[in-house]
């Protein structure tokens, strides 16, 4: 049995920015705040990837700046993100497990570009 490759069309890394701080200043307008291309070349797939990140960037930066911990490392501020983003899922009434597994699979559609 022969196994299949997938080809991942994962958001370009953000080359320095491992701070708050650096994350805060590279989506302020520029180049990052492009829109959907929504077409099925590679290139495409991995700009709009790297679109959906600014997305999930500005609400974390809004929920760090709201909540003052900014200053905190940056894996830091991301897990306080989620697990309020968890308590406001409670707050709603929205199955967190479900809603994960949702996303998950919109992630895995998106990175292998069968959305």
């Amino acid at each position: 049995m022969s196994e299949t490759t997938k080809i991942e069309y994962r958001a370009r890394v953000w080359e320095g920015v491992d701070t708050f701080d650096a994350v805060a200043a590279s989506t302020a307008g520029g180049s990052m705040r492009d829109d959907f291309r929504y077409e099925q070349d590679p290139e495409s797939q991995i700009h709009d990837n790297g679109v959906r990140a600014v997305r999930a960037a500005d609400g974390m930066i809004a929920y760090a700046r709201r909540c003052g911990t900014g200053t905190e490392e940056l894996p830091t501020v991301f897990a306080d993100f989620l697990s309020d983003a968890h308590h406001l899922a409670d707050a709603l009434g929205v199955d967190w497990d479900e809603a994960t597994r949702n996303g998950e699979g919109h992630y895995t559609a998106e990175l292998y570009g069968t959305e």
